[in-house]
C-alpha cells in the first residue's frame, strides 16, 4: 500500500475476518476499539511509555490481521513526589506528557523528572523572559524536564501536551489568571505557552498546555504583569509650577493681569490757572503811546492797524486765547497731567504787579479804539 502507513499484528484471524480484540498477556499489548496499545518498559520492567496507534478495521489474513494506521500517540506514566513538607502550598504535586508521534525508533526513550526547583539558568532564563513581556515572577511550583533518556534514537514528535498537577492552595494564592506553564529548551531560550485549568478527582488544580516545538524543560510559574505608567490625557494641559502655591511663598500669578485705567480717566481735572504770556513786564507799566502814529491817512479814510501793531499787553492776551479751549485748560496742562497743588493747599500767589500789567494792557487797548473812533468822526478836516 504505496503512501498509507499500515499496522501488522502477529495474531491469528481468518482471512476477510474483522480482529476486534486481543490481549497479549506477557507484553501487554492489547487491541480494543481499534486502539492498540503498547507499553514500553526499560531492563528492570519499570514502564516507561505507552503508545497507541488508532488504526481502522483490521482484516484477517490467516497468520496476522493488518489494519490502516490513523496516527501514532506517545504519553509518559504519571510522575509524582510530595513537596508538602518544604511548600505546603504546592502540597503533592504529578506531571506527565503526551505527544504526536511521526515516527518512533525501536531504541527510541523518553523520560520525565520533576524537581521542586528548576536549575539556576532555567530560572534566569525564565525572569529575563518575564522582564520582557512586562511581567514579574513570583513564585515557581515546581518543574519537569522530558528528555530522550541519554538514547540516540529521538522520537519524531509533532506537537505535545504538558500536564502538570499542583495543590489548589498554590494556584489560589496568585489567581489562574497569572499561572502559566514555561517552556525553556537546550539553548536556554524561554517562552510562555497559553496555559488552560482543570481540577482532578482529588480537587488539586492541573494546568495544562500544548508545547509545538516538542519536548524540553517546563516550568509551572505565578507571574505578576507590572503596571504601565500613567499616560495623560489628550487635550489635558500639563501643570505648571505656577499653579500649585508653594508653602509658606505667595503663588505666582500666572493669570493675565486686569488692564490699568488709564491715567487721564484715573486724574482729576485740574483747576484752571491763569496763563501768564512771558512778554508781559513785571515792572511798573509805561504809559501807553498815542494810537495817531498806528493809524494812516488815506484818500477813502483811514485804515486800522494790523495786529502786530497792538500793546504787547494786548498781544499775550491774545495769545492766552489762543493756547487755551473752551474749557479753560491749557494743552500744556493736559497733556502733561499737571493736577495742581494738593488738595488742602494753595497754589502760589500771583504778583499784583503782574494783574496790572494786564489790566493796564487792556486799558491801552481800548484807548486806542476809543482814539481812533474820535479821529476818523469827530476830527475836523483842516
Amino acid at each position: 500500500m504505496d503512501g498509507v502507513l499500515t499496522l501488522v499484528m502477529p495474531v491469528s484471524v481468518p482471512r476477510d475476518t474483522t480482529l476486534k480484540t486481543f490481549t497479549d498477556p506477557v507484553s501487554g499489548v492489547a487491541f480494543a476499539d481499534n486502539r492498540l496499545t503498547i507499553p514500553v518498559r526499560d531492563a528492570e520492567g519499570n514502564l516507561q511509555l505507552t503508545i497507541t496507534v488508532m488504526t481502522d478495521m483490521p482484516l484477517g489474513q490467516g497468520s496476522a490481521a493488518i489494519a490502516k494506521v490513523g496516527s501514532v500517540e506517545m504519553q509518559t506514566p504519571e510522575v509524582g513526589s510530595d513537596f508538602s513538607k518544604s511548600d505546603p502550598r504546592v502540597g503533592r504535586v504529578s506531571a506527565f506528557v503526551r505527544a504526536v508521534l511521526r515516527s518512533f525508533p525501536e531504541s527510541a526513550a523518553v523520560e520525565v523528572d520533576v524537581t521542586g526547583n528548576p536549575d539556576a539558568a532555567v530560572q534566569a532564563s525564565v525572569s529575563q523572559l518575564a522582564a520582557r513581556l512586562g511581567k514579574k515572577l513570583l513564585d515557581t511550583a515546581f518543574s519537569m524536564r522530558v528528555s530522550h533518556g541519554g538514547s540516540s534514537n529521538k522520537p519524531d514528535v509533532s506537537t505535545a501536551t504538558v500536564s502538570m498537577t499542583a495543590a489548589s492552595g498554590w494556584a489560589g494564592d496568585f489567581g489562574p489568571g497569572q499561572i502559566s506553564i514555561a517552556r525553556t529548551d537546550d539553548t536556554g531560550d524561554s517562552e510562555l505557552l497559553p496555559t488552560r485549568l482543570a481540577t482532578d478527582r482529588e480537587g488539586r488544580t492541573v494546568f495544562e498546555a500544548v508545547s509545538p516545538k516538542g519536548f524540553a524543560v517546563f516550568t509551572l510559574v505565578a507571574l505578576q504583569s507590572t503596571p504601565a505608567p500613567a499616560a495623560t490625557p489628550a487635550g489635558t494641559p500639563a501643570a505648571t509650577l505656577a499653579a500649585t502655591p508653594l508653602v509658606g511663598r505667595k503663588p505666582v500669578q500666572t493669570l493675565s493681569p486686569s488692564p490699568r485705567p488709564s491715567a487721564v480717566a484715573s486724574v482729576p481735572r485740574p483747576t484752571p490757572k491763569p496763563y501768564l504770556a512771558a512778554s508781559a513786564p513785571s515792572g511798573p507799566l509805561a504809559a501807553p503811546r498815542p494810537p495817531v502814529d498806528r493809524l494812516e491817512a488815506g484818500s477813502g479814510g483811514a485804515s486800522r492797524s494790523p495786529a502786530s501793531a497792538l500793546p504787547e499787553s494786548a498781544a499775550g492776551a491774545s495769545q492766552l486765547d489762543e493756547r487755551t479751549d473752551d474749557s479753560g485748560y491749557l494743552p500744556e496742562q493736559a497733556e502733561g497731567f499737571d493736577a495742581g497743588p494738593p488738595a488742602g493747599r494753595p497754589g502760589p500767589a500771583v504778583s499784583p504787579a503782574v494783574n496790572w500789567a494786564v489790566i493796564a494792557g487792556m486799558l491801552g487797548l481800548l484807548s486806542g479804539i476809543l482814539a481812533a473812533v474820535w479821529w476818523l468822526f469827530f476830527k475836523t478836516p483842516e
